[in-house]
């Protein structure tokens, strides 16, 4: 009988553990910055600072800004694919200095997040690799 009640109490707390160990998506979740370097369609390297607060797809992600820019705006997770997530990103500033609706992939590598952005046309892409901010 005791054994009994101390398997169950085990089988419980192993479940308790699968349910609250983060997914990969809470990997993930807090704030970023880093630096962007324009890989195609352009030159030069400007800063970021990213705020993921959800994963879900379909969900209201975070924020993303351009310190020392009037450009930031709003993240929403499309999907999850290679381990990583895509973000659509809606620029909310209205400055035409900035861009808008650009596709981002975000993915973990190791205590870093690898960042890529393409814009609406396909013709620009940045690139980067952030850190915990």
């Amino acid at each position: 009988m005791r054994s009994r009640a101390a398997l169950l109490a085990a089988i419980a707390g192993c479940a308790a553990l699968t349910l609250a160990a983060p997914a990969e998506a809470a990997s993930v979740v807090g704030s970023w910055k880093g630096t962007v370097k324009v890989a195609r369609g352009g030159s030069g390297t400007f800063p970021v600072k990213m705020t993921i607060s959800r994963t879900r797809v379909g969900a209201r992600a975070g924020t993303l800004s351009n310190p020392g820019t009037p450009c930031h705006g709003s993240l929403r997770v499309s999907s999850r694919h290679d381990g990583g997530y895509s973000l659509r990103y809606k620029e909310l500033s209205g400055s035409p200095k900035c861009t808008g609706d650009d596709r981002i992939f975000i993915r973990r590598k190791g205590a870093r997040l690898s960042w890529r952005a393409t814009s609406p046309d396909g013709r620009q892409v940045g690139t980067a690799l952030l850190r915990r901010a």
